[in-house]
């Protein structure tokens, strides 16, 4: 059983991309190209998630990040 340190559950949609602190490590073009893509396809991650699962020394390559957070690529153009 994996024992979380998360106090309670909390889902992240679209309007929270910004205020996620994890992703404010990651260069401005990846953030705009999330908040571009969140506003297109339905997103939501919740904080179990980003303070547990995604190994965010890997980040864009874990993939957890990739399953959980939009891709520029995800439309396939």
């Amino acid at each position: 059983m994996v024992r979380c340190n998360s106090a309670g559950f909390r889902a992240n949609q679209h309007r929270q991309v910004d205020k996620i602190e994890q992703l404010k490590q990651l260069p401005d073009h990846l953030r705009f190209q999330m908040k571009v893509v969140t506003s297109v396809f339905p997103y939501r991650v919740n904080n179990i998630v980003i303070d547990e699962l995604i190994n965010w020394g890997n980040v864009p390559n874990d993939a957890l990040f990739q399953l959980n957070f939009p891709q520029r690529n995800i439309s396939g153009v």
